[in-house]
């Protein structure tokens, strides 16, 4: 029934957390023949819950469509999201990167406060080639109305209370309205 729904091309699906480390256990099943990270103990040893600032990066998401280069807060709550990929995936194509953690420069990073995980390149989000499936660590859904977080600038209320996060929902509507 898995094989069946993910080889849909009228479905989509996103996975946060839990969800983003279920779907990558199923990567025998999903389609194309991308090759997707397992997630393992965070650098730090514990389970991270705070905000963290990513940039979202250019993608075929469905989800994240017009948000490239977004630079923005996040709530991340995790204790293993560090993204490995297998060592020999050099002859296979990997999931397409859409997330990464930065530092204050708004650069990509690896360091630890930054990059509560320690994932290689700050990676913390991957979408499937067609763009219908996304699996990412973040938390967008617990940080989508600018009363989530303990500031946001003046240019967010044009958005009626709605911060950036919400363009993944409108988006997922957009696409399925489309279909």
């Amino acid at each position: 029934e898995f094989h069946s729904f993910f080889n849909n091309k009228n479905k989509f699906i996103f996975g946060g957390c839990n969800g983003c480390q279920f779907l990558t256990e199923l990567q025998s099943i999903l389609p194309g023949n991308e090759i997707w990270p397992k997630f393992t103990e965070n650098r730090s040893g514990r389970f991270e819950s705070r905000q963290a600032f990513v940039e979202v990066l250019e993608s075929q998401s469905l989800f994240f469509k017009d948000m490239n280069g977004l630079k923005i807060p996040i709530i991340i709550s995790h204790g293993q999201g560090n993204s490995i990929f297998p060592n020999d995936h050099e002859d296979k194509k990997i999931v397409d990167p859409v997330m990464r953690y930065i530092n204050c420069n708004g650069n990509a990073t690896e360091n630890y406060p930054e990059n509560p995980n320690g994932s290689s390149g700050g990676l913390t989000g991957f979408t499937s080639y067609d763009g219908r499936i996304a699996a990412l660590m973040p938390h967008p859904e617990r940080c989508f109305r600018n009363v989530q977080f303990s500031w946001c600038p003046d240019k967010w209320n044009s958005r009626g209370n709605f911060s950036p996060w919400i363009q993944i929902f409108k988006n997922a509507f957009d696409w399925v309205k489309n279909q």
